[in-house]
């Protein structure tokens, strides 16, 4: 009896701890798109078209990228909104130049302030709708970014071999590939949350380079230069974890950090801004958003599920941003930019989620505000604060994370609010189990 009593109190014992660790992994994070529209694929057309004929277009081919990261603009050349290379463009007739804009906002505060990236296509007939149609669907997808999407969501992490003119540097990033690929299959079982597959390696041919030129691009990487040989690691929802690494100059070291990192736990000391890295265009309709959902034993487009991941990436390094909603005519985007001062709280969170209408209004839900004591308010919006720096092992490079700091006052940490009510449960049950071992201890005594 002793004996049954002692695994049981253990047990209890022990359930919170299991349940304190973040059910969420970088990965798990890499699939939560907060910013859905990463790109704008502006047409410009002439400025004689009437605006009837105008929302005609934008009402009929708008739709087709409605399952994509892209958002489709169609502007009079003479828009205030064109840049200075748009308007240098002549449009003549028919025929609309294509511009793709990545509207992706970086981390480096330098190149925040430059003006977004443009990549130009030929020009496309706008009167002729099934060529429109298959520039469109071209845009939004294409063979090798469908098997990046798949091979992301059963695999730990995906590595691109994007070969250049040089064979041996092609073998080389062949070889560095699949030695880091055997060093992730050996971490596999110590991760906080299991993955059946290590990294997949796909390679993209010199020849085929031309084909997959707006997937490069998105990459920052030169489309027309075929001569460079890179290796691009990719996780969660096609996202870029870090930069491209060119070959040579990449060790095996530098590479199997970085892949590392896809396994970790959500709480750990990576900077934030690489759990939601930029991802290629794409489309992700609700068949992918079910596998999706089966693979990670949650449902990454749930409101509840992205409030939860915008209060995440709200701690921890690089942590401290304003949430800024983008501007109406360019799209609702969620802009994550770094400042110095001030940790987003969970209300915060929330009225930014409304605004993009990723919550309900907040009059929507039955609130138990008037139950709940100031001190519980202040304590929920308690938020630790960084006393030590640690440096980490781990390679601080252009391509790897700066090592981040540790949080050594444990005393001003403030629990997650998603387990507070695990919490209750778990220590309402230890008090219940209690009285009842008190209560057969008694009748023992009596007996």
């Amino acid at each position: 009896m002793l004996g049954r009593t002692a695994v049981a109190l253990i047990t209890i014992i022990l359930c919170p701890l299991v349940v304190w660790a973040c059910k969420y992994s970088v990965r798990d994070v890499g699939f939560v798109a907060l910013d859905e529209n990463h790109y704008e694929l502006r047409l410009v057309v002439s400025s004689e078209m009437e605006e009837e004929n105008l929302e005609a277009l934008r009402s009929e081919f708008a739709p087709l990228l409605r399952d994509t990261n892209i958002q489709l603009n169609i502007l009079k050349s003479d828009s205030p909104r064109l840049t200075s290379r748009e308007i240098a463009q002549p449009v003549e007739g028919d025929r609309a130049a294509a511009w793709m804009i990545d509207h992706f906002k970086p981390r480096e505060e330098a190149a925040a302030a430059e003006a977004p990236r443009e990549l130009n296509f030929e020009p496309v007939n706008i009167n002729d709708k099934s060529s429109l149609t298959s520039f469109l669907w071209e845009m939004a997808d294409s063979d090798l970014r469908s098997q990046l999407i798949t091979a992301a969501l059963k695999s730990h992490s995906v590595l691109v071999i994007v070969e250049g003119s040089n064979v041996e540097h092609n073998q080389q990033a062949t070889e560095l590939a699949a030695d880091a690929r055997k060093e992730v299959a050996t971490s596999l079982p110590d991760l906080p949350k299991p993955v059946d597959h290590p990294t997949e390696i796909i390679s993209l041919k010199k020849e085929n380079r031309a084909a997959e030129r707006l997937l490069l691009w998105s990459w920052n990487i030169d489309p027309d230069n075929i001569d460079q040989t890179w290796l691009v690691p990719i996780f969660g929802r096609g996202r870029l974890l870090g930069e491209p690494l060119a070959v040579p100059g990449t060790s095996l070291t530098e590479l199997s950090t970085i892949l590392s990192y896809v396994g970790q736990d959500c709480e750990c000391e990576l900077d934030r801004s690489w759990m939601q890295g930029k991802m290629f265009p794409h489309r992700w309709d609700e068949a992918q958003e079910a596998i999706a959902a089966k693979a990670l034993d949650f449902d990454p487009g749930s409101p509840l599920v992205k409030s939860e991941i915008t209060r995440i990436l709200a701690r921890g390094p690089n942590g401290r941003r304003n949430l800024n909603v983008g501007v109406e005519s360019e799209g609702d985007l969620l802009q994550l930019s770094q400042t110095e001062e001030g940790n987003v709280t969970a209300e915060e969170a929330d009225d930014i989620l409304r605004e993009l209408n990723i919550l309900p209004a907040e009059e929507d839900y039955e609130t138990d505000s008037e139950t709940t004591s100031t001190d519980e308010v202040a304590l929920a919006e308690a938020e630790p604060t960084p006393t030590e720096s640690i440096e980490k092992n781990a390679p601080a490079t252009a391509a790897s994370p700066v090592p981040a700091t540790e949080q050594a006052d444990e005393a001003n940490f403030t629990m997650p609010e998603a387990y507070q009510r695990t919490f209750e449960i778990v220590g309402a049950l230890m008090m219940l189990f209690v009285l009842f071992i008190l209560f057969r201890s008694r009748r023992g005594r009596k007996s």
